[in-house]
């Protein structure tokens, strides 16, 4: 399960899930660097590495997936 905090690879710790949260908001990844005390280019790459574990290309590929996986 992508979605949990246990240990296998695709794994999203809490800070990834509360990345993908405020995507799934609409927000930029400057006001997500904002609200979380980080870059824009930091919350870029944890993006990056939040598709690469899912094996999306883009934003939108990730927030179809997750929300399948929350319905």
């Amino acid at each position: 399960d992508y979605m949990s905090t246990g240990n296998k690879k695709s794994s999203l710790n809490p800070l990834e899930l509360e990345v993908v949260n405020y995507i799934s908001q609409g927000m930029q990844y400057k006001q997500i660097g904002m609200r979380l005390n980080r870059s824009e280019k930091t919350i870029e790459y944890y993006a990056g590495k939040i598709r690469k574990k899912l094996a999306v290309q883009n934003n939108s590929e990730l927030l179809v997936k997750v929300s399948k996986k929350l319905i």
